[in-house]
């Protein structure tokens, strides 16, 4: 897989984990403050490595 496409599916899950997270915060699941927080957490970090990847594809072009 190129670092393109590495880039690009790291940033949509991080957008889906995000809205997901706080769709469940919004709707008052269990662990709902756990769920918040840890979905932040976890989609800044693909937005990272989506960023990494990214800059990898755009300095080897």
């Amino acid at each position: 897989m190129n670092t393109i496409r590495i880039a690009i599916t790291c940033f949509a899950v991080s957008i889906l984990v995000s809205l997901v997270s706080r769709a469940w915060y919004s709707a008052s699941f269990a662990y709902g403050e756990a769920a918040f927080y840890g979905g932040l957490l976890v989609g800044g970090v693909l937005w990272l490595v989506g960023a990494y990847y990214g800059y990898r594809a755009v300095r080897r072009r």
